[in-house]
């Protein structure tokens, strides 16, 4: 039976090296190689209206201090800083517990370390670095259990089209395996993420969908989701799965003569 979530407490004062600064005074990493689209943006927005104690845990981290003097730049959370000032010309303000923290309008939680703009521009690459990418079968499972859990997918930055491809990735996983054979009588009803790897392999060995990953420059990607959204809507698909496979099917009936290009010198 699963235990029930405890409700978060909230303490009466701000871990150690935790402060409030004015939005006003911090300045937003000169030259940021981040970008972020009109909906991640709001999707940042309602995640941070979501869980505003998130920014406690990690706040913004902010280069500044009497030795170095870099002037507050903000290397750590440029795009947090963005939607948080949105947020306050919308009318939000922070929910009264943290209120009691000395959070009010137009602050942000931060963390000040002393150090130079260089050091705080190789902090700003090392924190958006994600240092590898992502598992897209683990990713899709632990989407899934908090799915099945009740979570808000949106707010967790992905793009509608892709949450419904990595769902659907898992939706058809087996779940009859019997997993207490293995002689360490493991229960058969593990979550995905709490399978060993051996296991995990099995269930991706025994599934009906296998996914095909593509890539493109990202001053093409708007345009590919655009292409994809008309593909999708011309075949009348429910998915881009579905509409690009009816596509591929669609143009070699039209112009596959039957010929061998493999034999062409």
């Amino acid at each position: 039976m699963p235990r029930a979530s405890a409700a978060p407490v909230i303490a009466d004062h701000l871990p150690a090296g935790r402060t409030f600064q004015p939005l006003a005074s911090l300045t937003l990493l000169p030259g940021n190689p981040r970008i972020i689209t009109t909906k991640q943006f709001q999707s940042l927005m309602e995640s941070l209206k979501r869980d505003p104690r998130f920014l406690i845990v990690r706040p913004i981290a902010v280069a500044d201090g009497p030795k170095e003097k870099a002037g507050g730049i903000v290397y750590g959370g440029n795009m947090r800083i963005r939607a948080l000032d949105q947020m306050y010309k919308d009318g939000w303000f922070p929910p009264a517990e943290l209120q009691k923290l000395g959070w009010t309008v137009g602050h942000v939680p931060v963390d000040v370390d002393d150090i130079a703009e260089q050091l705080a521009r190789e902090r700003a690459i090392q924190d958006n670095n994600t240092w590898g990418t992502w598992n897209d079968q683990e990713l899709a499972e632990m989407l899934y259990e908090l799915d099945g859990a009740g979570s808000d997918l949106s707010v967790f930055g992905f793009d509608q089209r892709v949450l419904d491809d990595l769902l659907a990735s898992v939706a058809g996983s087996p779940t009859d395996i019997d997993y207490t054979d293995d002689g360490e009588g493991r229960p058969a009803d593990l979550p995905p993420q709490a399978l060993t790897t051996e296991e995990r392999l099995k269930i991706y060995e025994n599934q009906s969908i296998r996914q095909v990953v593509l890539y493109f420059p990202k001053d093409e990607y708007e345009s590919v989701l655009e292409l994809l959204d008309w593909l999708r809507s011309h075949f009348d698909a429910e998915s881009n799965t579905e509409a690009v496979h009816q596509a591929l099917l669609r143009y070699r009936a039209e112009h596959d003569d039957g010929s061998d290009d493999s034999d062409d010198e």
